[in-house]
């Protein structure tokens, strides 16, 4: 992933995982930050770690390529942005679009003592695409939440770390020509399953793309958060009979209906990513072919 051009001159590095063997890139490490070489196998050891300080951006973008190439997995961060390290991303999301007036206020009463910042319509968060999503926050916050809504019904509370995440870009509107030009131009690709216009990019990927196109409705989905629903399309090796006993504990779909497979079939719903293309690879050594589709926000009165 190559690191993208901001106005500040200088970035920091930070460790994201363990390094494989700290006494290969300990040189480079070293050589290229001005460290002793036990000083830079010292920081390679420790997770979390941050390798530099006030890098300038080539040299840091340059030690970042060579790391990747040895398997070590580090982040750009700009000056003055809050190190991810040991923080949490944390999203909140319905199960039922029907539930969210419900819950907005079950929601409001737990956040509002541990959280600053929330949104002033948090049904309208609530109701976006991956639900209402929260950054920034330490182990404890997210215990404490987990603890306030933990007898929430139709709730559903997910976090990940801060450090490493992922994320694929949607837009609200059809790319212009020049965001186009200029996601291919930094060799970033798209997520079919997503209908991402750029997939599995950084937080300062994305942070870069909306400054740079601020009127271009770009969404980024963080791919912990990503829901999907997996619909049958065909099958190749079951009869219908067979492919009725299989999928008939897993649908409401009737019977006859799977039989006569007119139309996609949904067979699983409110996927994680991970799982979606887990169950995608089963189903296709099955001989089924199927279809994710990323779940949409909810439609609010």
């Amino acid at each position: 992933m190559p690191f993208l051009a901001h106005a500040e001159t200088s970035v920091g590095l930070v460790l994201l995982a363990r390094c494989p063997d700290p006494s290969i890139a300990a040189p480079s490490v070293a050589k290229h930050l001005g460290l002793t070489l036990a000083d830079a196998t010292a920081r390679l050891s420790a997770l979390p770690s941050t390798l530099g300080h006030g890098v300038e951006r080539e040299t840091a973008q340059r030690l970042k390529t060579l790391l990747g190439v040895m398997g070590v997995e580090v982040e750009l961060t700009l000056p003055g942005q809050e190190r991810s390290a040991g923080l949490w991303d944390l999203a909140l999301q319905p199960v039922r679009g029907n539930a969210i007036p419900a819950l907005a206020g079950q929601v409001g009463a737990a956040l509002r003592p541990r959280v600053r910042g929330l949104p002033s319509d948090i049904a309208g968060a609530l109701a976006a695409q991956g639900g209402l999503s929260l950054a920034g926050l330490t182990g404890e916050a997210v215990h404490a939440i987990r603890r306030a809504l933990c007898a929430t019904a139709d709730l559903r509370v997910v976090a990940a770390p801060m450090a490493g995440a992922r994320f694929d870009v949607l837009t609200r509107q059809p790319p212009s020509r020049p965001l186009a030009r200029h996601v291919a131009r930094l060799g970033l690709t798209p997520c079919h399953h997503t209908g991402a216009l750029a997939s599995g990019i950084d937080r300062a990927t994305c942070r870069h793309l909306a400054t740079r196109f601020p009127d271009a409705g770009l969404v980024p989905l963080h791919r912990s958060f990503q829901r999907f629903d997996i619909d049958l399309v065909r099958s190749d090796r079951m009869t219908p009979r067979e492919l009725a006993d299989f999928l008939a504990p897993r649908t409401a779909v009737p019977r006859q209906a799977i039989e006569r497979l007119e139309a996609p079939i949904p067979i699983d719903r409110g996927l994680s990513r991970s799982d979606m293309l887990e169950f995608l690879a089963d189903y296709a050594a099955l001989g089924l072919e199927t279809r994710a589709r990323l779940q949409p926000s909810f439609p609010l009165p």
